[in-house]
């Protein structure tokens, strides 16, 4: 995750934790999805977006295809600019 211009890491256990304090619907588009240019961490984004869309129903949000934005580098952030 990207937060205040920070590359924040965080494991499934961390994320499981987490109260929703205030839920969005993410709209077709109206969201970015971020990986780097590979296969396997584009796996893993995909399947980020998946587990969101089935945990959509329970959560009582709008999970819509996000903007895919491929970097070179996950470090790199130049690129989103």
């Amino acid at each position: 995750m990207i937060c205040q211009n920070q590359i924040i890491r965080c494991d499934e256990n961390a994320l499981r934790k987490l109260a929703i304090s205030k839920p969005t619907d993410l709209l077709f588009k109206k969201w970015i999805m971020v990986y780097e240019n590979s296969d396997r961490v584009y796996q893993i984004a995909d399947n980020i977006y998946k587990d969101l869309v089935k945990a959509s129903g329970q959560l009582k949000l709008v999970i819509e295809e996000p903007h895919w934005i491929e970097l070179s580098k996950e470090s790199n952030r130049d690129e989103l600019d």
